[in-house]
């Protein structure tokens, strides 16, 4: 799926207003409704009171206009505006005029806080939306640890106030939300640490029409990373030579424990045929843990060309002699198929900075911050 940066999203919203003919009002509405419907049911009409606190751009104005089709289908809402009415133009200000003209809107414009939630309410964080880069201070940054301290759940529009949409960074203090409504796309803020911690569960609201829009800089993430992974339904006239021969390069003599965890995943991600190269010493380990599986010596893989489909190399492997012959055959005979490269396998292409130049579009690399760092 698609991840749009904050000033794609910008892009596509202008795009959809000019070339498409919605006027940014209406898309305004729709992301009000897509935000009432995951907030109608979190609320209990008999014992919720929403409370909707808006900033003064159209992050705002979505919480404007979902306060106002709360209402009107019965729900107890309680409208805060952290800013000045003054500062308030546009489509945010058309949404907001109801509630001023009505003198429904609280003005939080000092620290003095006195906010009443019940377990039962409802949160809507409409604060700041994805243009967000400074630092948040001030009365924004009393209100965003009122919201943290209630005890109840929190709904953020686009993305909780407080993150960089883009970098997925803290800017001093954001809103812990238990789930977030975003429109259109993703942003990367949903996938990157730590906001994706802040944004609970994901749901995304379409509100326009998008054909015809050029993504710049495309970027694409799995939408595993936002629902539980689903393995496709086996083909009944199948067998596993269909599903591929994977070969693992794990363990040393010392660290068998990374190699067994590894090939355990690889059998549970459906392989059809695994192809196991560990030490001599350790061959006895894995064929009992793994009857499934062809268990071969380290030395075989090198004197020895198989008929793979993908590779992965790593866990558990050491950075002796042997490894580093291992990695350097795992990149260079086999360069044309999927690779995956982890552990030691990244400490030694750290390393052996040729190896990392050799290193083409089929290769995943999944290294922790130190591994990264030394990368």
């Amino acid at each position: 799926m698609r991840v749009l940066t904050a000033n794609q999203m910008r892009q596509l919203d202008a795009h959809m207003i000019k070339n498409n003919a919605i006027p940014g009002i209406v898309l305004m509405e729709n992301a009000a409704n897509g935000i009432f419907e995951i907030c109608q049911t979190l609320a209990n009409k008999d014992e919720s009171v929403i409370h909707v606190f808006c900033g003064v751009g159209n992050n705002g104005g979505d919480g404007f206009a979902t306060a106002r089709i709360l209402l009107s289908n019965g729900f107890s809402v309680k409208v805060y505006l952290v800013g000045s009415v003054s500062q308030l133009k546009g489509d945010a200000k058309t949404n907001a005029d109801f509630f001023i003209q009505n003198n429904q809107i609280n003005v939080i414009d000092s620290d003095h806080l006195d906010f009443k939630f019940s377990k039962h309410d409802v949160i809507i964080d409409a604060l700041f939306g994805i243009g967000l880069s400074r630092n948040i201070e001030g009365v924004f940054k009393s209100v965003i640890a009122a919201i943290n301290d209630a005890a109840c759940p929190k709904i953020a529009v686009d993305v909780p106030s407080g993150l960089n949409a883009d970098s997925g960074a803290v800017m001093g203090i954001a809103v812990h939300a238990t789930h977030t409504v975003t429109f259109q796309r993703p942003k990367p803020a949903h996938f990157l640490q730590p906001g994706k911690s802040y944004c609970g569960k994901i749901s995304i609201v379409k509100i326009g029409i998008e054909d015809g829009f050029a993504f710049d800089g495309d970027v694409s993430a799995s939408s595993r990373t936002l629902a539980p992974l689903k393995l496709e339904k086996r083909n009944p006239n199948s067998h596993k030579g269909t599903y591929g021969t994977l070969g693992l390069l794990v363990s040393s003599k010392d660290m068998p424990g990374a190699g067994l965890m590894c090939a355990t995943a690889a059998l549970k991600s459906g392989v059809g045929l695994l192809h196991l190269f560990v030490p001599q010493s350790k061959k006895v380990m894995f064929s009992t843990a793994f009857p499934e599986a062809i268990v071969r010596t380290q030395a075989d893989f090198l004197n020895e060309d198989f008929p793979l489909t993908a590779v992965a190399c790593g866990p558990g492997l050491s950075k002796d002699d042997l490894a580093v012959k291992l990695v350097k055959k795992a990149i260079s005979d086999y360069t044309s198929l999927p690779k995956v490269f982890d552990a030691d396998a990244l400490n030694i292409i750290s390393e052996q900075s040729d190896l990392l130049t050799q290193l083409n579009e089929k290769t995943v690399v999944t290294p922790h911050p130190l591994e990264f760092s030394r990368l």
